[in-house]
């Protein structure tokens, strides 16, 4: 009681408008994996617009709110888990950060019910939600197994939205452009060609500074990165192409087909060979 999980695997055909209108709302964790969407919030007199990037989670509290969500087309997957406030107050507190630090514009501050946060998705919480989406389980065991899983993750996102102290300065904004460069030089080389000294020069900046760079912009290091985003891209080729294992292993710089397995695995909770099976039958029952 006072919490429901929502899973989504799908895909939109073309662009979608969809209208809302909250009158008591719950605490809502939403964590987009693929989807580009806009949330336009309509509360009294003001508006606020929200770009919701692939990647990207959002915490909120919207009580007596509407508004339209703007969806793309392509891809959706991703993972809510949406607590009654009664519920939350009891599992996380009544004094926790992320219910006294309003980021709605026109809200009193320290409101514990009028709440939108949004921050990048941390590679342990990616991971959480990739578990949620390929559960493996059913009947029983599945509800108890995805009921952990959302504590999970929402505990986990809320101790990263946590202040930490830290002796790393700011990044200025010359250097948090250098580490989007060099995040994007990564993305283009995801056969591991490029290691963190080769990025680090490449965009001019020392390692260390890079790696801070990385955590502080996307929640993880270097090598983090590159490992979920060669795994991701092993993920769509296992789903839109008939590549066998040991090509896509190569492909995204696995030079063993079993540290590839054994990667996937960690990353998805299931192995690749499994992934293909599942993709397999789908196809099947969509002719059938």
């Amino acid at each position: 009681p006072g919490l429901t999980l929502l899973l989504t695997s799908d895909e939109c055909p073309s662009a979608m408008r969809i209208p809302f209108e909250i009158d008591c709302a719950p605490v809502s964790l939403c964590c987009n994996l693929t989807q580009d969407m806009r949330i336009i919030l309509d509360r009294g007199p003001g508006r606020t617009v929200l770009e919701r990037p692939p990647g990207h989670c959002l915490l909120s509290c919207l009580p007596e709110t509407r508004g339209v969500t703007d969806i793309s087309p392509g891809p959706v997957r991703g993972v809510s888990v949406h607590f009654s406030l009664p519920t939350f107050q009891e599992l996380f507190g009544t004094t926790n950060p992320a219910l006294t630090d309003s980021h709605i514009p026109g809200c009193a501050s320290g409101s514990p019910c009028r709440l939108l946060r949004q921050s990048v998705m941390t590679s342990p919480s990616r991971q959480i939600v990739e578990q949620i989406l390929s559960c493996p389980f059913r009947n029983a065991l599945r509800r108890v197994y995805l009921e952990a899983k959302a504590l999970e993750l929402a505990a986990l996102h809320l101790a990263e939205l946590e202040p930490h102290p830290t002796t790393n300065p700011a990044l200025s904004s010359r250097e948090v452009e250098m580490v989007r460069a060099a995040h994007a030089l990564l993305l283009a080389r995801l056969d591991g060609s490029l290691g963190l000294e080769d990025l680090a020069r490449a965009v001019g900046l020392n390692r260390n500074k890079l790696n801070h760079g990385f955590r502080q912009l996307y929640g993880a290091t270097a090598f983090t990165l590159l490992r979920d985003a060669r795994l991701d891209r092993a993920r769509d080729l296992l789903r839109q192409t008939e590549t066998n294992l040991s090509e896509i292993a190569l492909a995204v710089g696995y030079n063993s087909q079993a540290n590839f397995t054994t990667a996937y695995r960690r990353r998805f909770g299931h192995t690749p060979a499994a992934m293909r099976r599942r993709e397999a039958g789908r196809m099947v029952a969509a002719e059938w």
